[in-house]
């Protein structure tokens, strides 16, 4: 009975006109309230907010905007309508093929491999709190605007929060290649494998996204910001670069330079920030996410209308 409802659910939420209008309102949300959060932040007291002295998040720092919560709006509910979009991308790029037989291998691949992944996320979770715990480090003080980082060799919290922590989960999205699956009769192993793991990656930047709106700085509880901040900055960037492969290497309905954009301009980013933690790097970072879900979501609905 499960597993009926919850295939009649994914057959609604990939239902193209679902996935056209759920994509639409996130990326209205998305531009919208960050648009207005910048020029709130920079106009209204204390002011001075800029991107080369700031981080997106203190956009969500009434330290720094007289109305913090323009970045909880985007990121909570885009990161909710974003969910039929991430699905659908996944279900398109693993290219799922029609044969039976081929289905329920990767329907069962997609079971077993979700528990081991949804196992790894929690173990990482845990040591992350147990470390910040340990230490009692606050990863980020506040030094008048702009806030000042404090990441030292004296401080192994911060040195894992920002420069291991993000280098282990490259090195898991990785070794997540070579995951072992039976052979297909209507698709490449490689992009069952590429797409299953740039699927798992989309799903864990989202999360991130979705909570750094939860726990925006305001409400940073045991510094639950930041991990999801970290959550969005990798997961993104790694789904990216395997969907990117399989945009490079397979025909699929997106253009061979986006896949090329996609797998190495987030990650490029992505690393920029991990050893530079500057604010406009991340800000960097960000736009180049968007750089590829924006030409994305437009190719998406180009696609939509040939299916009409």
């Amino acid at each position: 009975m499960f597993s009926k409802l919850r295939d009649k659910i994914y057959q609604k939420i990939t239902e193209p006109k679902i996935v056209k209008l759920t994509a639409t309102i996130a990326l209205i949300v998305v531009t919208v309230s960050i648009t207005i959060g910048i020029i709130v932040a920079v106009i209204g007291p204390p002011g001075g907010y800029n991107p080369i002295d700031n981080y997106i998040s203190d956009l969500g720092g009434s330290p720094f905007t007289p109305f913090p919560y323009f970045l909880d709006i985007a990121t909570i509910i885009s990161g909710i309508f974003l969910i039929p979009t991430l699905i659908y991308l996944g279900k398109i790029l693993i290219d799922i093929p029609k044969n039976i037989e081929d289905r329920d291998k990767i329907s069962h691949l997609k079971k077993k491999y979700g528990i081991y992944w949804i196992i790894w996320i929690l173990v990482v979770l845990v040591i992350f709190l147990l470390i910040g715990i340990i230490f009692n480090t606050n990863p980020l003080i506040f030094e008048g605007n702009p806030r000042v980082i404090q990441l030292t060799l004296n401080d192994p919290a911060l040195i894992f929060y920002y420069t291991i922590f993000p280098i282990i989960f490259w090195l898991v999205g990785l070794l997540m290649l070579f995951i072992p699956i039976p052979r297909f009769n209507e698709v490449s192993r490689m992009r069952i494998r590429l797409g299953l793991v740039g699927f798992a990656w989309s799903i864990v930047g989202l999360v991130g996204w979705f909570f750094v709106g939860v726990f925006s700085e305001d409400r940073n509880i045991l510094f639950l910001h930041f991990w999801a901040g970290i959550l969005c900055f990798i997961g993104f960037p790694l789904a990216g670069f395997f969907y990117g492969l399989i945009i490079i290497f397979y025909d699929t309905i997106f253009p061979k330079a986006l896949g090329i954009y996609t797998t190495f301009v987030p990650t490029i980013a992505c690393f920029i920030l991990i050893y530079t933690f500057e604010p406009l790097a991340e800000w960097s970072l960000l736009f180049s996410i968007f750089g590829w879900l924006i030409p994305g979501y437009m190719l998406l609905i180009r696609h939509f209308k040939t299916l009409d």
